[in-house]
């Protein structure tokens, strides 16, 4: 009996020391999992802060990017209102001029009386063309009167030439 209670009193001692082995090791992995969700929860709070900087820096980029895109496109309304404005006039320059370019003198004279500067378009063309236009029609009506006089006259040789000749 007695060797049964020093061998029971032994393993009591060693069930002792391995429960104070086993408290310690516990104690150590608590403290483990204690810094291992301390440094998670440091991880995961720097993890939120870079995710909220970098929202905050794609919205900011994204409204610069949409008032560029405004910006642009504002321009581009403006451009297609000038366009559009500046093809209505051009074909009504078209229209004005076709309808009558050459000017008669009077017109002319009244019209040249007004400065440059103050002439419309169409005005300032009609001059302009008035004064390249006149002098070839009177060249052409002097040559056609020569050409008249000369066919007259080659007439008139070539009726002598046949009563010569006869």
């Amino acid at each position: 009996i007695q060797l049964l209670k020093i061998e029971l009193s032994q393993r009591d001692l060693l069930i002792q020391n391995q429960r104070i082995e086993f408290s310690e090791k516990i104690e150590e992995l608590q403290e483990r999992l204690a810094e291992a969700d301390y440094q998670k929860q440091i991880l995961q709070t720097k993890l939120d802060s870079q995710i909220q900087i970098e929202r905050e820096m794609s919205m900011h980029q994204q409204d610069e990017i949409r008032q560029q895109l405004q910006q642009i496109m504002s321009r581009q309304k403006e451009l297609e209102d000038v366009n559009y404005r500046l093809l209505s006039k051009s074909n009504e320059i078209r229209k004005n001029l076709q309808r009558k370019i050459l000017p008669s003198d009077d017109e002319y004279q009244q019209l040249k009386i007004i400065d440059d500067e103050q002439m419309t378009l169409k005005d300032f063309v009609m001059v302009r063309f008035y004064e390249i236009v006149k002098p070839l029609q009177r060249q052409i009506e002097e040559l056609k009167e020569t050409q008249t006089l000369l066919d007259t006259h080659l007439l008139t040789s070539n009726q002598d030439s046949i009563q010569t000749q006869k």
